[in-house]
């Protein structure tokens, strides 16, 4: 914790636009269309016209805080939203408002298989937030070699006020240098990392490593994790409070034997002990897995907090279809009878991997006993992290 102490006060480093830069770059953003109004001189620039019942649905989600209810916080989105919206016009009328390719202001480091595709959808669907299709593991390869101006040409287009997210799901498990090559290029950059049951997930990326070949589809999931237990606990049982020493047998035993991830990723302590020496905890937001798949409207709420943005999602824009998974319907502007409303698009749900379906299948669930050995080896590594975090998970 002294590093992070440390880290806390050193902040100093190469700068680039931040999100604190974007947020004011936003406000002035609405800002100038309201002078515009003030003032009387917008020119042909038609007043917003509310119409609130035209976003109402039977399924309100009603807070459980002082701001009211569901719909008066809706009246309330609808407003910003369309005052943002009106800003946005008035920069392409201002023709200031080029999009460009820069590096990213929020990153998502992993965990690997504990939802980060479905945090990347998630975010994506804020107006505010752009993002790239594809994993560039920039931080963590080769790539790194290349340089910035490689990185950011993998960044979509967007405007001054816009963010960018890029994730990763690897970076977290990778070595000390990338932690710190990060930090080197992305100074101010906001970390998201979502962890999950350790237990529950190595059977997820043991079918992922079957169909990346890094582990032979003859191996069964108990056969391995037996043999991967077996090797870890008598190589390092005499160790286990050195945080050192194990982020060294983590990182090496990783490039011996690439399928010891399916084990080690869980041990999430001394995961974040390495990013904690270059990122403050307060830059860090940690995102509990099993509330990313069952309550995701209040992970959302807590994110677009943690970023700083706009509320533009709200927990009623959030369904679940039916299929189980959840569905997103961001807001728009639609001009209806002379009338500016604010509307949600048609909901777009998230798809589990039809991959890993049929690798599930083909593979069958791991046997009980297999899990509770797992699970007692995690054991003790949780409790640290609980301890490190200050808070617990119900794994």
């Amino acid at each position: 914790m002294t590093a992070i102490k440390a880290t806390e006060t050193s902040k100093i480093g190469v700068q680039v636009q931040s999100i604190k830069n974007l947020q004011t770059i936003f406000l002035i953003c609405v800002g100038v269309i309201c002078v515009f109004i003030l003032t009387g001189i917008q020119s042909g620039i038609q007043q917003p016209i509310v119409d609130h019942s035209f976003t109402k649905n039977s399924n309100l989600y009603v807070t459980s805080n002082d701001e009211g209810t569901s719909e008066v916080v809706r009246e309330r989105r609808d407003d910003l939203f369309l005052e943002y919206m009106n800003a946005i016009g008035t920069l392409e009328r201002m023709q200031i408002n080029k999009k460009t390719k820069r590096l990213p202001d929020i990153i998502g480091i992993g965990a690997e298989k504990c939802g980060t595709e479905a945090l990347r959808q998630l975010l994506s669907s804020h107006p505010l937030i752009k993002s790239p299709d594809k994993e560039s593991n920039f931080f963590g390869g080769h790539n790194y070699d290349l340089g910035p101006d490689y990185y950011r040409d993998l960044m979509p287009k967007v405007s001054p006020y816009e963010l960018i997210f890029e994730k990763t799901s690897e970076y977290f498990v990778q070595g000390v240098w990338t932690p710190y090559h990060m930090h080197k290029i992305l100074p101010n950059a906001k970390l998201i990392l979502v962890l999950c049951d350790p237990a529950n997930r190595t059977y997820s990326d043991y079918v992922q490593e079957i169909s990346n070949g890094k582990v032979e589809s003859t191996t069964s999931f108990d056969e391995l994790m037996g043999n991967l237990l077996t090797s870890y606990l008598s190589s390092l049982n005499y160790q286990k409070d050195d945080d050192d020493n194990q982020i060294q047998y983590i990182s090496k035993i990783r490039k011996k034997h690439p399928a010891s991830d399916i084990l080690t990723t869980g041990m999430y302590y001394y995961h974040l002990l390495k990013w904690y020496k270059y990122y403050n905890t307060s830059e860090i937001h940690i995102v509990d897995g099993e509330e990313l798949m069952h309550n995701p409207a209040k992970v959302v709420k807590e994110l677009q907090a943690f970023l700083g943005i706009p509320e533009f999602l709200l927990p009623d824009d959030i369904t679940q279809g039916p299929d189980g998974f959840y569905c997103f319907s961001p807001p728009f502007v639609v001009n209806i009878q002379g009338k500016l409303r604010v509307n949600t698009t048609k909901p777009k749900c998230l798809d589990r991997d039809t991959k890993e379906v049929a690798a599930n299948t083909n593979h069958g669930t791991p046997y009980l006993e297999a899990m509770k050995k797992i699970k007692r080896f995690y054991l003790p590594f949780n409790q640290k992290l609980f301890e490190l975090l200050g808070k617990k998970f119900h794994w």
